[in-house]
């Protein structure tokens, strides 16, 4: 989902968010914290595309999904999402109210977020959007 390759800061972003949040780093600072935007990230990223795409068997290729399971998806998706956010945005208070935490997770975490809103805003506001999305962001 998340490629190594960083030709760009989003790029370059998400594969700091996606190493920092490998189970190997339990022990890091704010590690659930990033990993909770790290999954974000992930789902924002599987909403956001206009078609998605199955293997039925082993050995058969690709196929795409349905528009009525694709919708259904992002739906699911969707909700999952807001509630995610929530509680990022709740444990990101909590941090921020105490005088003293690492920089560099919570920036990473705001950048994501901040970014995920920016991206959001553009598409609201491009003529381009199918209704169909159209409706869950607003």
């Amino acid at each position: 989902m998340l490629g190594e390759e960083s030709h760009d800061f989003q790029s370059a972003l998400d594969v700091l968010v996606c190493r920092y949040s490998q189970d190997e780093h339990y022990f890091l600072p704010h590690h659930q914290l990033v990993r909770q935007v790290h999954n974000l990230r992930c789902m924002y990223k599987i909403w956001r595309q206009g078609r998605l795409y199955c293997q039925r068997f082993p050995d058969s290729g690709m196929e795409e999904l349905p528009s009525q399971v694709r919708q259904d998806l992002k739906r699911i998706i969707l909700f999952r999402m807001k509630t995610l956010e929530l509680d990022i945005l709740d444990k990101l208070w909590k941090i921020l109210e105490k005088p003293q935490h690492d920089r560099l997770p919570l920036w990473a975490c705001m950048m994501q977020v901040i970014l995920m809103y920016r991206d959001i805003f553009a598409l609201n506001r491009s003529d381009g959007m199918d209704e169909t999305n159209r409706h869950l962001v607003d």
